[in-house]
């Protein structure tokens, strides 16, 4: 029995990554000795979609670090639901929670793994923590990660395993098509151009904004900009983000449309995805998802998403080069069978990088592996 273990209180990649374990770990067709649960310490969107599978998460209450008795009962409430459930392996996504369960792993002898699902600077205590009591099993989500990773350990990591995303598609993608753009006030013959993440500075936004406007007299495209403010800070940079549409021209073709539920839906209503990242992205679910809807993706020559994206199913261009970017994206929108093959590849790339039932059993099979642990034993 493994647990995962997260915070739960926003709605992102890694939250998505958990969601498609769970639910390709229930509609696995034989059982077997593994099941997997998962604990939170926060309500929200994650939790409801677990609940709604069948799955509700272990809640261990709301927890800071600053207020040492939340972190006490989390840890109280994360020991009897090992012991209820006869939890084997324990993994951590984030060394946030990998602080909050790693001694009560070492107490109950039972290996712990670190999933890291970002890039590790060695700059925070929480990752400190982490070198100071290490996991005795390190995965990174990309090959792009690894590097800093072992640096800050000092060791190999044991495993790279690839995110995961559930593969839904609009069940009826041509009424979906035309009654989601019919929601966005968008025509029918528009070549949509989305981007659907999260509104942090670094995911790339306000490059889009300004390729498009190097394309504001060519009628032919509308953009959507998918995703909610889920911080204070999110709000401030959606509204700067609407002010610079705006200012540079472009405010009537660009559709923030908000936080969404049906982003098969979204997808099939669309026709390319672009992600330009200002930074590297540790890996970019985004990117997978978009493949797996059958569109053209385009994103930057750096990080995760250079690991993702080949020539046979989008493009990658230089990092801050606004005009390959704003060029690259003009070719997609006046090339539709480009467009085409670009997205016939998509849904091969997606399977191939990030199918759920092969991470499961790449998963299983290291937490399997004796080890020595961190409290000198061997399990």
């Amino acid at each position: 029995m493994i647990l995962h273990i997260y915070a739960g209180n926003l709605f992102g990649g890694i939250e998505t990554h958990i969601l498609a374990l769970i639910e390709a770990e229930i509609q696995r067709r034989f059982s077997n000795s593994y099941g997997h649960h998962v604990a939170l310490c926060f309500e929200g969107r994650l939790s409801n979609d677990l609940k709604s599978m069948g799955r509700p998460p272990v809640m261990l209450g709301k927890s800071r670090f600053r207020y040492p008795w939340t972190i006490w009962r989390a840890r109280h409430r994360l020991k009897l639901a090992i012991l209820q459930l006869k939890i084997k392996s324990i993994v951590a996504h984030a060394p946030w929670t990998f602080r909050l369960a790693s001694p009560v792993a070492r107490k109950l002898k039972i290996p712990i793994a670190l999933w890291n699902h970002d890039i590790i600077s060695g700059q925070n205590r929480l990752e400190s923590y982490a070198s100071k009591f290490p996991p005795d099993f390190i995965i990174t989500n990309s090959q792009f990660t690894v590097k800093g990773v072992e640096t800050h350990f000092g060791r190999k990591v044991n495993a790279v395993i690839y995110p995961v995303i559930r593969f839904q598609l609009s069940e009826k993608p041509i009424e979906t098509r035309v009654r989601i753009r019919n929601e966005f006030s968008t025509d029918l013959n528009s070549v949509v151009i989305t981007q659907f993440s999260r509104f942090e500075r670094w995911k790339g936004q306000t490059l889009l904004l300004n390729a498009l406007a190097n394309l504001k007299s060519d009628p032919a495209w509308t953009c959507w900009i998918v995703g909610g403010v889920q911080k204070p800070e999110e709000l401030a940079f959606l509204e700067e983000l609407k002010e610079l549409a705006k200012s540079i021209g472009i405010e009537d073709r660009i559709r923030f449309i908000g936080q969404r539920s049906d982003i098969p839906d979204i997808l099939s209503a669309t026709d390319i995805h672009c992600q330009p990242n200002l930074a590297p992205e540790p890996f970019g679910l985004a990117f997978v998802e978009a493949l797996a809807a059958g569109l053209p993706s385009v994103g930057i020559n750096f990080g995760g998403s250079a690991e993702i994206i080949t020539p046979e199913c989008g493009r990658l261009v230089p990092p801050d080069d606004l005009f390959v970017l704003s060029k690259t994206l003009s070719d997609l929108i006046h090339d539709p069978k480009l467009r085409d093959d670009l997205g016939r590849h998509g849904p091969a790339r997606a399977i191939q990088l990030c199918d759920p039932l092969q991470a499961l059993e790449q998963l299983e099979k290291l937490l399997a592996t004796p080890v020595i642990s961190n409290h000198g034993s061997r399990t």
